[in-house]
């Protein structure tokens, strides 16, 4: 590769200089968004295997048999004991609370990123905290819907942490002397 591409990709690299707490934000935000679309997606599938979505969507899946928005009109058809008809119960319940958890979490963990990003104490430790962020509530979901414990707590407290040191990180900042 020529000398002056290289020297473009060095100046611009990624969580390199002066623009790294803003990129490391940036690539966060559409990292969690992306997980959130895909998060709703397989709740939505889950919905459906429980026989939980509204009646008139039937259309998009007459396979997945009759739906009702409390699962009542698949249970009727299947029958209350039915083995697989409880365990799609439970794995709905299971990508619901997910998706509750997240909803209650990555909003706030990211009002705070972008916020303490205007003034970080430490710049390279804002990476690491929305970088800590993002990891850790992508293991939050992925242990979840495993049902791995402790694995889920520490994933959600591993993200607490992070929600709360960038917090701090961004008052120190606002109050240090220039």
């Amino acid at each position: 590769m020529p000398s002056n591409v290289l020297a473009a990709f060095n100046k611009n690299a990624f969580l390199d200089g002066p623009n790294a707490p803003l990129q490391a934000t940036a690539v966060a935000s559409l990292t969690l968004l992306v997980k959130h679309i895909l998060t709703v997606f397989v709740q939505g599938g889950a919905r459906f295997g429980a026989g939980m979505r509204p009646p008139e969507d039937v259309c998009f899946m007459p396979k997945a048999g009759k739906q009702s928005f409390d699962g009542t009109a698949k249970a009727a058809e299947r029958g209350n004991e039915d083995k697989a008809l409880k365990k799609a119960l439970q794995n709905e319940q299971r990508w619901t609370r997910i998706v509750a958890n997240d909803l209650e979490n990555i909003p706030l963990g990211l009002i705070i990123a972008w916020g303490s990003l205007q003034s970080p104490r430490s710049p390279p430790a804002h990476v690491v905290l929305v970088l800590a962020f993002t990891v850790s509530r992508i293991l939050h979901t992925v242990t979840y819907a495993a049902g791995k414990q402790p694995h889920r707590a520490l994933a959600f407290f591993g993200g607490v942490l992070a929600v709360v040191g960038m917090g701090v990180n961004g008052v120190l900042g606002a109050f240090a002397k220039k």
